[in-house]
Protein backbone atom coordinates (compact mmCIF):
# COMPACT_ATOMS: atom_id res chain seq x y z
CA UNK A 1 0.00 0.00 0.00
CA UNK A 2 3.01 2.43 0.99
CA UNK A 3 4.59 1.87 -2.57
CA UNK A 4 1.30 2.62 -3.93
CA UNK A 5 1.38 5.91 -2.66
CA UNK A 6 4.48 6.39 -3.28
CA UNK A 7 3.85 6.01 -6.66
CA UNK A 8 0.92 7.90 -6.96
CA UNK A 9 2.95 11.03 -5.18
CA UNK A 10 5.89 10.98 -7.56
CA UNK A 11 3.35 10.50 -10.81
CA UNK A 12 1.33 14.01 -9.57
CA UNK A 13 4.54 15.52 -9.19
CA UNK A 14 5.75 14.91 -12.58
CA UNK A 15 2.35 15.91 -13.77
CA UNK A 16 2.87 18.85 -12.13
CA UNK A 17 6.42 19.89 -13.03
CA UNK A 18 5.54 19.09 -17.14
CA UNK A 19 2.27 21.72 -17.10
CA UNK A 20 -0.60 21.27 -19.01
CA UNK A 21 0.41 21.30 -22.58
CA UNK A 22 -0.23 18.69 -24.98
CA UNK A 23 1.70 17.09 -27.48
CA UNK A 24 1.90 14.38 -29.62
CA UNK A 25 3.24 11.12 -28.14
CA UNK A 26 6.15 11.37 -31.12
CA UNK A 27 6.81 12.99 -33.67
CA UNK A 28 8.53 10.08 -36.00
CA UNK A 29 7.08 6.53 -36.40
CA UNK A 30 7.54 3.63 -33.60
CA UNK A 31 8.97 1.32 -35.58
CA UNK A 32 6.95 -2.42 -35.27
CA UNK A 33 10.66 -4.13 -33.98
CA UNK A 34 10.17 -2.64 -30.66
CA UNK A 35 7.37 -4.32 -30.03
CA UNK A 36 8.99 -7.29 -30.88
CA UNK A 37 11.98 -6.44 -29.14
CA UNK A 38 9.68 -6.23 -25.96
CA UNK A 39 8.22 -9.03 -26.15
CA UNK A 40 11.76 -10.63 -26.28
CA UNK A 41 12.32 -8.91 -23.16
CA UNK A 42 10.12 -9.77 -20.91
CA UNK A 43 9.81 -13.25 -22.15
CA UNK A 44 13.71 -13.21 -21.21
CA UNK A 45 12.78 -12.88 -17.50
CA UNK A 46 9.74 -14.77 -17.62
CA UNK A 47 6.82 -12.37 -18.18
CA UNK A 48 4.84 -11.22 -20.68
CA UNK A 49 4.54 -8.20 -22.43
CA UNK A 50 1.28 -6.47 -21.66
CA UNK A 51 1.39 -2.80 -22.88
CA UNK A 52 4.56 -0.84 -25.16
CA UNK A 53 4.21 2.68 -23.49
CA UNK A 54 5.78 5.97 -26.40
CA UNK A 55 6.05 9.18 -25.04
CA UNK A 56 8.44 12.02 -26.59
CA UNK A 57 9.99 9.57 -28.87
CA UNK A 58 11.09 7.19 -26.23
CA UNK A 59 9.49 3.48 -26.51
CA UNK A 60 9.47 1.46 -23.15
CA UNK A 61 7.64 -2.12 -22.31
CA UNK A 62 5.09 -2.98 -19.67
CA UNK A 63 5.53 -6.69 -18.86
CA UNK A 64 3.87 -8.77 -16.02
CA UNK A 65 3.76 -12.15 -14.46
CA UNK A 66 3.14 -14.66 -17.13
CA UNK A 67 -0.14 -16.14 -14.42
CA UNK A 68 -1.87 -12.68 -14.39
CA UNK A 69 -4.94 -11.83 -16.14
CA UNK A 70 -4.66 -8.77 -18.33
CA UNK A 71 -5.42 -5.93 -15.71
CA UNK A 72 -6.50 -7.83 -13.33
CA UNK A 73 -4.22 -6.46 -10.50
CA UNK A 74 -3.80 -2.72 -8.98
CA UNK A 75 0.01 -4.01 -9.47
CA UNK A 76 -0.83 -4.02 -13.15
CA UNK A 77 -2.07 -0.95 -13.40
CA UNK A 78 1.02 0.97 -11.25
CA UNK A 79 3.68 -1.26 -13.14
CA UNK A 80 2.32 0.47 -16.26
CA UNK A 81 1.96 4.14 -14.64
CA UNK A 82 5.61 3.68 -13.14
CA UNK A 83 6.70 2.87 -16.68
CA UNK A 84 5.25 6.01 -18.19
CA UNK A 85 6.71 7.93 -15.46
CA UNK A 86 9.94 7.11 -16.09
CA UNK A 87 9.49 7.67 -19.93
CA UNK A 88 8.38 10.87 -19.34
CA UNK A 89 11.20 11.91 -16.73
CA UNK A 90 13.54 10.98 -19.44
CA UNK A 91 11.77 12.36 -22.16
CA UNK A 92 11.62 16.28 -19.46
CA UNK A 93 15.27 15.61 -19.14
CA UNK A 94 16.05 15.08 -22.35
CA UNK A 95 13.69 18.29 -23.72
CA UNK A 96 15.10 20.40 -20.85
CA UNK A 97 18.77 19.72 -21.97
CA UNK A 98 18.25 20.30 -25.44
CA UNK A 99 16.31 24.04 -24.34
CA UNK A 100 19.86 24.29 -22.30
CA UNK A 101 21.96 23.71 -25.62
CA UNK A 102 19.70 26.35 -27.54
CA UNK A 103 20.17 28.78 -25.25
CA UNK A 104 23.77 28.41 -25.20
CA UNK A 105 24.12 28.32 -28.89
CA UNK A 106 21.88 31.62 -28.95
CA UNK A 107 24.56 33.13 -26.12
CA UNK A 108 27.14 32.64 -28.39
CA UNK A 109 25.93 33.97 -30.96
Amino acid sequence: MHRIVSLAVVVVLVVAIAGCETVRATEMPTPKERVTECVQLCTDVGLKMTALVVMMGHAGCVCEPSTAQPGSSPAAAASTAAGGTVIAAAAAAAAAQQQQQQQAAAQRR
